[in-house]
């Protein structure tokens, strides 16, 4: 991959990541505790069965949505919520995605309507959905341009594993694919009970840092944070006033933590940052780079169906003895 195209991956995914950290700052339920949020996560959701009751009223991130019946023509504005539909068995009715959306292979030849930072209103309503599933980064006048033109907008920003799991039951409910949606809830519980029960012998926990690129991180209200919360390890950003802080390397050294991921910067730069070599990950060889975009990038950082996937790609990083 060419340096400038890193680059302007780079800047989208802080873009993205900041979006959404300024959307945590306002959430009425803001105020859950990460500890609260583990334990959330490991109880697992509710989910729904049989055929959806039209009309349908449902919340999302800033309001209520209404459904007279079941969507057949969807717009997807991230890749996350790409991967929910098809996962849900609604692949079939996405006629629209952005750019970025790569997974499932089919994703790639449904009709692009931009970027989820900078979408085609125009293209968008030359497709005439009947939903258009999106996060944060659709900008409030293009989202308002969008209802006011008849489009049914549905907003969500999971920031838990717990919330990507009731994401996919509200598709489900939507989309009147409850039973599929509960196949996957419950398949993702059961991996995420398997990757926990792993981990109940951990009595010393881990330190870890997450370099998101730049030494942009995350913090409390991100999802990330709640992952590692789940994985019992110790984020050292986890007491930071913001769910993306980004840290000096000076706070990164004297903090040491035990493993150290990057989703972005390859191992072969950060070995030349100085001071890193007393880092105890960079001395004890837990060090570990998915640079450039890359599929366990994708799994570990989108709020989507394959999150608990990325889970345990943190987990055996981190606990590699636990997965022998």
């Amino acid at each position: 991959m060419k340096k400038t195209k890193k680059f302007r991956w780079l800047s989208v995914l802080l873009a993205i990541l900041l979006s959404i950290a300024f959307v945590f700052a306002g959430c009425g339920n803001s105020a859950q505790t990460d500890e609260d949020q583990a334990q959330e996560t490991l109880s697992g959701v509710e989910t729904k069965s049989g055929s959806t009751t039209y009309p349908l009223k449902i919340k999302d991130d800033v309001g209520e949505v209404e459904f007279d019946k079941a969507p057949e023509k969807i717009v997807s504005l991230s890749p996350a919520c790409t991967e929910s539909l098809f996962a849900i068995g609604a692949g079939d009715e996405v006629v629209g995605d952005t750019e970025y959306c790569n997974y499932p292979e089919q994703a790639q030849s449904i009709e692009k309507v931009g970027s989820f930072s900078e979408p085609n209103v125009e293209k968008i309503l030359s497709l005439d959905p009947d939903l258009i599933v999106t996060n944060s980064n659709l900008s409030d006048d293009a989202r308002k341009q969008l209802e006011n033109a008849g489009m049914k907008v549905f907003v969500a920003d999971p920031k838990t594993v717990t919330d990507v799991q009731k994401y996919l039951v509200n598709l489900g409910e939507i989309l009147n694919k409850n039973d599929n949606a509960a196949k996957v809830v419950n398949n993702m519980q059961t991996e995420l009970n398997d990757i926990v029960d792993k981990l109940k012998d951990v009595e010393n926990e881990k330190s870890v840092f997450v370099d998101l690129g730049s030494y942009y991180t995350v913090g409390p209200g991100s999802l990330l944070n709640n992952e590692l919360e789940n994985l019992k390890a110790v984020n050292i950003a986890g007491n930071s006033d913001s769910a993306y802080p980004v840290l000096t390397t000076e706070q990164i050294i004297k903090d040491n933590p035990d493993v150290y991921i990057s989703l972005y910067t390859p191992l072969s730069d950060l070995q030349k940052v100085p001071g890193f070599d007393q880092i105890n990950a960079f001395k004890n060889n837990q060090v570990y780079s998915y640079s450039d975009v890359s599929e366990n990038a994708d799994m570990i950082s989108r709020p989507g169906p394959r999150v608990v996937d990325g889970m345990k790609i943190l987990a055996q990083d981190i606990y590699p003895d636990q997965f022998q």
